[in-house]
């Protein structure tokens, strides 16, 4: 099998793009996904928790990364593939801390890796993406791990 085109793509990091998470952006997300507790919305119960601010929700991540306008920043390589032979193998979110209102995030995009499998309907090229946020200090906050798959 010939070379991926999208090979010399393979751990290049997108130029960074800046991400302000606000009470309001948190409390919106939080309802719209039904959470309930309080720590998403009461910003004292959130600190009497022993939170610093109110928590964002574990899928937060999948939103804010689709928060950056084109050209500023956070996006993806631009991968070669074909999109009607595309499947969503699945996303992996990897927090070393919760996002917190007031958090300025900066996200950073990268194709991790691509690798084949021999699938039931044939040979797959299967892609990772990373979206990875880091906190003011540069510490990360969480990462992204999309799955995509292409067949041939």
């Amino acid at each position: 099998m010939a070379e991926n085109p999208n090979q010399e793509l393979v751990g290049k990091e997108s130029p960074p793009a800046t991400i302000h998470v606000d009470r309001a952006r948190i409390r919106q997300f939080a309802k719209a996904v039904g959470l309930t507790d309080p720590i998403h919305y009461d910003e004292a119960e959130a600190k009497r928790q022993g939170h610093p601010s109110l928590v964002g929700p574990p899928t937060l991540p999948i939103a804010l990364g689709q928060d950056t306008d084109p050209g500023e920043g956070g996006e993806g390589p631009r991968v070669k593939w074909n999109v009607a032979k595309l499947l969503h193998e699945g996303t992996e979110i990897q927090f070393d801390r919760p996002i917190y209102a007031g958090d300025v995030l900066t996200m950073k995009s990268m194709l991790k890796s691509i690798s084949t499998r021999e699938g039931r309907s044939g040979l797959r090229t299967i892609y990772v993406m990373e979206q990875a946020f880091y906190d003011q200090s540069g510490k990360r906050v969480c990462a992204l791990l999309i799955k995509t798959s292409e067949g041939q």
